[in-house]
């Protein structure tokens, strides 16, 4: 072995890969690497958690965690008639229950969590970015091209055992 090479690795791993040059079989873990526990699920930030409103009060959203990974997911929990009508006649059946943001993973230099959002009114995925404001509001964003064109709302935060009180009714 190489005296620079010494000098770039560390005493284990300079033992790994003076074993490999000399033909040990791999693969192979040190002991304590080996006996290393499995990392726990991700932690989803609380702020992000809870009951949204969106800006036309046609809408409420659920946020909660969604699978292990520690990705986000918002759900449907409530819908005025007229958008539940519009989406039924763009082909989603049933608006309630729906899951608008899906699979979004928290990005923490950008403090944003990205992923895809169902837009029932066209209908299709698009790429999502997910922007906490305060605690009492995000800014979600629905992007085509990589992120060139983008369409944003702000939601607000409203009350966990709240729904139907929150939104508009529609004018005849």
């Amino acid at each position: 072995m190489t005296k620079p090479l010494r000098r770039l690795l560390p005493a284990p791993a300079l033992s790994v890969a003076v074993a490999l040059a000399a033909g040990a079989a791999a693969p192979f873990a040190a002991p304590a690497l080996a006996q290393a526990p499995a990392a726990a699920p991700a932690a989803v930030p609380a702020a992000v958690l809870g009951r949204w409103l969106n800006p036309k009060r046609t809408a409420v959203v659920d946020t909660a965690p969604c699978g292990t990974d520690g990705r986000l997911c918002g759900t449907v929990a409530c819908a005025a008639t007229d958008a539940i009508e519009k989406a039924r006649e763009k082909g989603t059946a049933q608006l309630v229950g729906t899951q608008l943001l899906e699979r979004l993973e928290y990005k923490p230099k950008e403090k944003r969590w990205r992923g895809k959002v169902f837009v029932p009114d066209f209908p299709g995925r698009f790429d999502a970015i997910m922007t906490p404001i305060s605690y009492d509001r995000v800014e979600v964003r629905g992007c085509i091209l990589g992120g060139l064109i983008c369409k944003k709302q702000m939601w607000t935060r409203i009350a966990p055992n709240s729904c139907e009180t929150h939104l508009r009714v529609k004018q005849s």
